[in-house]
């Protein structure tokens, strides 16, 4: 790309598009070659605006985290879990739990399920990683690919036990103060309120979830050990009902875990995360082979290709997607980088965010960049 202002155009009409079709209601984007500043566009937002980020916290804080521990020879990418955390396999549940390892949860090849409503029930990492080692794998570890938020939330408790520090302190020492991430966080001071996007008017979309949740629980169509929940555990929860913003949207993370999770909790906004994708080109944060390895193709399963937390679009291409409606694509060989940061879930979670999102990627991979870095 060479016009910075075609760019721009491009940028805020793909926002204008999302906007005018009701799949957010506003959001910021911009686009980065190489070095250069990236060109960005708002619309109803600005730069500035801090976003939930959901789950781009398993790439912004857990997964470099990860590697850095594994850079400094804590762990490896062969681990197992339970050297870890013991009490993985000691809460009585599947055994085979015991072959779970980093690189498996980082892959999310567990075997672990996706999303649990722990929430309802637990509060604090011990009642987290008890109801986590009871629950049924839905298959041997390694042999099927299932986005878990469990994996994530296994990931923060193991950094947390081989640093002896708390998740937020660590990703505020060795990431978030190290590159200058000023407007990243856990759990936003009060003063950054009035900066910080909206997001649901109460929790009506994860609701739905446990409701869905307790009648399949009810039913007897879950596995066998499986998190026990009823219709009267959601009847007396305290849910949010008023507008979410400045706490995650996300339920676990919220009420389960106090704001800070390995799977969701940051808050950042678009000039933070362009600092922070530096680290997957510079070469002088994150060990350049560790970085490689993180953005190849793994070979999960036998046939599903990942990369180390990231997920792998096309070629060389990865990224990330939050469920609040943030996303990051990058390509490390041709030296770009997309972000977009919108609040599809206010005042209720829009439809058509997978459409919008395959676009952008269409527009990036075939079209601007079909020929390598311009």
């Amino acid at each position: 790309m060479t016009d910075s202002a075609a760019g721009h155009r491009l940028l805020a009409a793909s926002l204008e598009e999302g906007v005018g079709n009701r799949v957010f209601s506003g959001g910021a984007a911009g686009l980065q070659m190489g070095d250069a500043p990236p060109v960005t566009a708002a619309i109803n937002s600005s730069e500035q605006v801090l976003y939930d980020l959901a789950s781009l916290t398993k790439v912004v804080a857990t997964l470099p985290l990860v590697l850095l521990s594994v850079q400094s020879g804590k762990i490896g990418l062969d681990t197992p879990v339970e050297n870890v955390l013991p009490e993985l396999v000691r809460s009585g549940g599947d055994n085979r739990k015991s072959k779970i390892t980093v690189f498996h949860l980082l892959t999310h090849s567990s075997g672990l399920p996706a999303w649990r409503p722990y929430f309802i029930r637990l509060k604090g990492r011990d009642a987290y990683l008890e109801a986590i080692g009871k629950e049924p794998l839905l298959c041997e570890p390694g042999l099927r690919v299932v986005y878990s938020d469990l994996g994530f939330m296994l990931l923060g408790f193991m950094l947390e036990r081989i640093w002896d520090n708390e998740l937020q302190h660590i990703v505020r020492e060795r990431i978030l103060a190290p590159l200058g991430l000023r407007n990243t966080d856990y759990n936003p001071a009060e003063t950054k309120q009035r900066v910080i996007a909206p997001t649901e008017e109460g929790n009506r979309f994860e609701r739905k979830m446990a409701e869905d949740y307790a009648e399949q629980y009810e039913q007897r169509r879950l596995p066998e050990g499986s998190f026990e929940l009823r219709k009267e555990h959601i009847e007396r929860f305290a849910w949010r009902e008023t507008t979410i913003r400045g706490d995650v949207h996300d339920c676990n993370a919220f009420h389960g875990l106090g704001g800070v999770s390995g799977h969701a909790g940051l808050f950042s906004n678009l000039g933070d995360l362009f600092q922070y994708m530096r680290i997957w080109r510079d070469g002088n944060w994150i060990a350049p082979e560790l970085a490689e390895l993180a953005c190849s193709p793994q070979k999960v399963c036998g046939s599903v290709r990942r990369g180390l937390g990231w997920e792998m679009y096309d070629r060389s291409v990865y990224g990330h997607t939050g469920f609040t409606g943030t996303f990051i694509l990058f390509s490390r060989e041709n030296e770009w980088t997309y972000i977009a940061l919108t609040n599809r879930t206010r005042p209720d979670v829009g439809d058509g965010i997978r459409e919008w999102r395959m676009k952008q990627k269409h527009w990036l991979v075939t079209s601007l960049f079909k020929s390598g870095k311009e």
